[in-house]
């Protein structure tokens, strides 16, 4: 015969396996919670400055025709013509 399953009273009681001592994780279980950090706080920043430059060049492109059509209408209307 297999031995018995321990149930979940034998577990209250102390009496099943013993189990594995999680209360001190160690040093490399602290590396890697603080790798992990600065990758994401790495990827925060780049994503922030990622955003603000498309911003930027996002007004630069927009911005760009509306110039081009204000500079050819103020030479158009100097010379008669409305564009």
């Amino acid at each position: 015969m297999y031995p018995p399953e321990p149930c979940y009273s034998d577990r209250l009681l102390g009496l099943g396996p013993p189990r594995e001592d999680r209360s001190n994780p160690g040093p490399d279980f602290e590396d890697y919670l603080q790798n992990g950090y600065r990758s994401i706080a790495v990827a925060h920043f780049r994503t922030n400055e990622g955003i603000a430059s498309f911003f930027r060049y996002y007004l630069l492109i927009m911005s760009a025709p509306i110039a081009v059509l204000a500079g050819c209408g103020k030479r158009g209307v100097q010379r008669g013509y409305p564009f």
